[in-house]
This record gives structure tokens, C-alpha cells and sequence, in this order.
């Protein structure tokens, strides 16, 4: 019997699921955001390697296009705008004046995206019907027991795929970090603003504030309006150009999410998707590439940064300068400990032997590797950023270590 699961029936939990068939879902229904025909609109399958991987490993046809952004200002239609007006749409979009912007990329850092279409009612299918599945509702999380509406089950890992929000209300410790999620209204129509109608895009952001709209999402001739909050359909009405009909109204709860990188899962949970990581950034190729990973390194690296982010804001580490000061901390503690190590086996040649206590210096090597875990999470890189560093080191000293004694042999 599997003590393995994943909580949330969306992309998310069923690509992970198709990987590690060993784990089920745990969801009152399958499908998630992608069932719907207007969000569709906005799920896109970037063009990468591990994106491929996943629809040739499910035999689903598709074919490459290219997607063009192109930005409004005043009114007027641009190929592309410079950074302040990115800082002002990113505003607009959070609908915070004040907000301290620091990954300026919108979908992308071009403008442009390639992405693979395909049909997502097949795509889906093919998850589904591939998965394992136990259509029940989570209403508590323990460290060992998940406990649904109609039974308990005990877990030895567990993948959560729901927005941060809702697990942390579930789980049955607090989280005391502040997740920040705003409502997104969505609106299918069938018209845009004159401006646009003879326009070649499929994504267009709206700058500044002459439209409420943040942004349209064209597919053939249905058009996706994106506004920042719960807007009614009546209000919704004065924003469209006239005569503009509403295909489908809906207002999204965790649809827009500002990025916090002290969301950290407790131990043998992991978050999988931008909304469970609490991760604008997160995309289907990030999913696809964590499911295709063994995660025993994850649990230390969520230890420690569980354990240092007591002290350490992970968020303010996109500044580089920060990232220098805490790395000069650090090193300054990790000599301290690697001196302790010295401190327990005999290395002074003048001093008398001593005999060694084996645990005592195994226990020092251990507290200089967790200030050197530090680094490595200050700066960024994650368990499996750890294991792709490692290997493409070790090849290139394998490599010159080989060279170096060629001639000796």
C-alpha cells in the first residue's frame, strides 16, 4: 500500500503523477484551470526540452508557433517598452503604486514566445486516464496524516499542488509569513479596442491606466481580458469597447501571485507549481523537471532553509550586494567550525597524541557543511541545481585529472 500522495488534481499533480505513478491524487475532481475553454487562453506550453519530453512520452501530436507580445501605452500600440514601463505594469497589475519591483520580466524577456499547441482536451485525457486517483476533499494536514472528508491517511511523502494559501490554512501548524494572492477577474469576448483589430499579436499588456484591462490573450477570434481584482459584470461592461458581447465571466481567487521565497514546506512535503511554491516564475517545464527528480536531497535542503529562514529573509537575496554581506558572515562562521574539525583530530605536530572521538568530529564536519548549505541557498541554488553543479564539476575535474596523468601512464 502506497504512502505516497499528491493533493490537487490540476496540471500540476497529474504530470507529477504520470512520473511517479507510485504516488495518488487526492482531489474532489481532476482537471484543474486547464478544462476550462477561456483559461486555455492563457496556458501555455512553452517550447522546451522537457515540455517535448512530456508530450512525446504521452504520443500527443503538436506543432510549434511562434507568439507575439506587443504592449499599449496612451493608446498607441508598441513592439516593445523599457523598463519603467514594465515597473508601472507590474504595478498596475498588483494594483500597488508603492510595490518594490524586482524580476521586470512579464511572460517573457522578449517578445516574443515559442510554444507547442496542441489539444488540451487530449493532453488532459491522457493524464487522467493514466493516473491514480481517490476523489475525495483534504480538510487537515498533520506531519504524518493527511485527513480527508471521509477517511485518514498516512503519508510518508507528500506532494502538495494547491495554492500556498489554502494549504497553510489546512496544515495544522501556522505559517506566520504573509502570502500576498489577488483576485483576477477574467472576461472572454469577442471584440477588442479599434486599435487593435488589425494587429498581428497574441499577447497584448495594457501600460499604464487609460484601460482597466492588464492584458488580452487573442485565440482565433475570442479575446481574453485579464483586470486585477473582482470586478462585476456590470462594471466589467463600462471597460469593453461598445457592443462587446461576454462570452464567459470568472473571477479567479489565488490568481495572481506575489512571489515569496520564505514560503518553505515542512518536512517530507513538497510544493509543485506556482501556486503551491507561491512562485510567479514557475512554469509547465519547471513542473515536468521536478517530477522527473528524486527528492531525498530536497528534505536537507528545506531543513536547513526551514531552520535559517528564522534569520535570513530568502526574498531579499535577489539583491546581489546582500547576497556579498551574507556570504562574508557565513565564511566567517564556516572557518570558525572548520577549525573545530581541526580542534578534533591530531594535526599540531608539537602537541602529544590524543585519542579521537570519532562521533565529536563527525558532528563539527556536520556543522560546517550546514553554514556551507547556507551559501549555496543564499545564492540561489536549490537540491537539484546542487546535483547538476556537482556533476558538471566533477566531469570537468574528471576530465583534466585524466589529462594531467596521460603522459604519466
Amino acid at each position: 500500500m502506497t504512502n505516497k500522495y499528491i493533493i490537487g488534481g490540476g496540471i500540476a499533480g497529474l504530470i507529477f503523477n504520470f512520473y511517479n505513478p507510485e504516488y495518488k491524487i487526492i482531489s474532489p475532481e481532476l482537471g484543474g484551470k486547464i478544462k476550462s475553454k477561456a483559461m486555455q487562453n492563457i496556458i501555455y506550453i512553452h517550447a522546451t526540452a522537457e515540455t517535448k519530453k512530456l508530450l512525446e512520452d504521452l504520443k500527443i501530436s503538436y506543432t510549434k508557433k511562434t507568439n507575439i507580445i506587443k504592449y499599449v501605452k496612451n493608446n498607441k500600440v508598441l513592439n516593445e517598452i523599457d523598463s519603467e514601463d514594465k515597473i508601472n505594469f507590474i504595478r498596475k497589475k498588483i494594483d500597488d503604486k508603492k510595490y518594490e519591483v524586482k524580476d521586470i520580466n512579464l511572460s517573457t524577456n522578449d517578445y516574443y514566445i515559442s510554444t507547442f499547441v496542441c489539444d488540451y482536451d487530449i493532453l488532459l485525457n491522457e493524464l487522467i486516464k493514466r493516473c491514480d486517483f481517490i476523489e475525495d476533499k483534504v480538510i487537515r494536514i498533520t506531519d504524518t496524516e493527511i485527513i480527508t472528508e471521509k477517511r485518514n491517511y498516512e503519508y510518508d511523502d507528500l506532494v502538495s499542488t494547491i495554492p500556498a494559501n489554502i494549504f497553510w490554512k489546512i496544515y495544522y501548524k501556522k505559517n506566520i509569513i504573509e502570502l500576498n494572492n489577488k483576485e483576477i477577474t477574467f472576461v472572454l469576448s469577442d471584440k477588442v479596442p479599434e486599435y487593435l483589430e488589425k494587429e498581428n499579436y497574441d499577447l497584448c499588456y495594457f501600460v499604464d491606466d487609460k484601460n482597466k484591462y492588464t492584458r488580452i490573450s487573442k485565440k482565433e477570434n475570442n479575446y481574453l481580458y485579464e483586470f486585477t481584482g473582482n470586478i462585476n459584470k456590470k462594471d466589467i461592461k463600462k471597460y469593453l469597447p461598445k457592443d462587446a458581447k461576454i462570452l464567459e465571466y470568472f473571477v479567479e481567487k489565488n490568481g495572481l501571485i506575489i512571489t515569496n521565497k520564505n514560503n518553505i514546506p515542512p518536512l517530507n512535503i513538497k510544493f509543485l507549481g506556482r501556486f503551491a511554491t507561491h512562485n510567479h516564475s514557475d512554469k509547465m517545464q519547471d513542473i515536468i523537471r521536478e517530477s522527473n527528480w528524486s527528492y531525498d536531497l530536497r528534505h536537507i535542503f528545506n531543513r536547513q532553509k526551514t531552520f535559517s529562514s528564522t534569520r535570513l529573509d530568502f526574498n531579499s537575496f535577489d539583491n546581489v550586494d546582500k547576497k556579498q554581506e551574507e556570504t562574508k558572515l557565513l565564511l566567517l562562521h564556516l572557518y570558525n567550525e572548520l577549525a573545530e574539525v581541526l580542534d578534533a583530530i591530531n594535526y599540531k605536530l608539537h602537541k602529544k597524541k590524543k585519542e579521537i572521538n570519532v562521533d565529536n568530529v563527525k558532528e563539527e564536519l556536520m556543522d560546517s557543511f550546514k553554514y556551507l548549505l547556507n551559501l549555496f541557498l543564499i545564492w540561489g541554488i536549490d537540491a537539484k541545481e546542487f546535483v547538476e553543479l556537482f556533476n558538471a564539476k566533477s566531469k570537468i575535474v574528471e576530465e583534466r585529472f585524466a589529462k594531467e596523468f596521460k603522459d604519466e601512464n
